[in-house]
C-alpha cells in the first residue's frame, strides 16, 4: 500500500540527476508517486481512525 509508493519515490531518486531533476516529465512521475502515497495514507488514516480522528 504505502511501501510501493515509497520504494518507486527512491527510485526515482537514487536515479535523478540534475537534469532530470529538472525535467517536467521526471517531477511529474514524482508528484504522481508522492501522491499515491499521500492517497494510501489517508486511506489507512480512514481505517485506523473513528469519527472524531481518535484511533479507532
Amino acid at each position: 500500500m504505502i511501501a510501493p509508493q515509497i520504494h518507486h519515490i527512491a527510485g526515482l531518486l537514487a536515479i535523478a540527476t540534475p537534469e532530470t531533476l529538472a525535467s517536467p516529465a521526471f517531477i511529474a512521475a514524482l508528484r504522481a508517486r508522492v501522491n499515491a502515497a499521500a492517497a494510501a495514507v489517508e486511506r489507512l488514516e480512514a481505517i485506523t481512525t473513528n469519527e472524531q480522528g481518535q484511533p479507532a
